[in-house]
């Protein structure tokens, strides 16, 4: 009942809240580049145009990961190729073996058109990169998203871990596998992912 209250809530008083992040934001034309809908979802609190591919889906850890570390090469591949697996109804691209999950695209032709046409307004002058630690993501994966060689990147766990610099440590998760739920509504004007200052991060040119 308290959830369903929040929620409700929420929708009624985000907006507001989300004028006041649009207020403290200074930088602006920056891309999210996402493991999910996270940085979707942070765009368009910000009002920010969708300078991305990475909107609405979600991919494995390690692909992720791969793909950032060649990013420009996989911005310039056009995607055409798509695949399915058991229990998923909605398309799956896949670009050099990598699966993308566009959980909330109706048919493959739509996700091929949002994606070919949001990876050219990628600018890479000013990129931020956010990783969310999921049960299948192993320690060599969050090694390697620390190491990339690019200065705005974070990582959300749900543990601290010894000599990993990029990391938000989401504490309440620690028995789980990762920090998962992070858009879970908590009250009526926050998620909560909240508690990490995006508008801050943003902020650091």
């Amino acid at each position: 009942m308290f959830d369903t209250l929040n929620v409700y809530l929420f929708k009624a008083f985000r907006p507001i809240y989300n004028k006041k992040l649009q207020k403290r934001l200074k930088n602006s034309n920056f891309s999210i580049i996402s493991i999910n809908c996270l940085g979707g979802i942070i765009s368009h609190d910000l009002n920010q145009r969708f300078l991305s591919p990475f909107i609405n889906l979600w991919m494995q850890p390690a692909d992720f990961v791969k793909l950032c570390q060649n990013l420009e090469y996989y911005m310039s591949v056009e995607l055409k190729d798509f695949t399915t697996e058991e229990g998923i109804d909605y398309p799956i691209g896949v670009i050099d073996g990598m699966k993308l999950y566009f959980q909330h695209y109706e048919s493959e032709a739509e996700a091929a058109k949002k994606w070919n046409e949001r990876r050219a307004r990628v600018n890479y002058d000013n990129m931020y990169f956010i990783l969310q630690e999921r049960e299948n993501t192993s320690i060599e994966t969050l090694k390697a998203f620390d190491e990339l060689p690019y200065e705005h990147k974070i990582m959300f766990t749900h543990k601290p871990y010894d000599g990993l610099k990029n990391i938000y440590y989401m504490k309440g998760f620690e028995n789980d596998n990762g920090a998962m739920n992070l858009l879970h509504v908590v009250s009526p004007i926050k998620r909560r992912v909240d508690e990490f200052d995006f508008v801050e991060w943003f902020n650091i040119l």
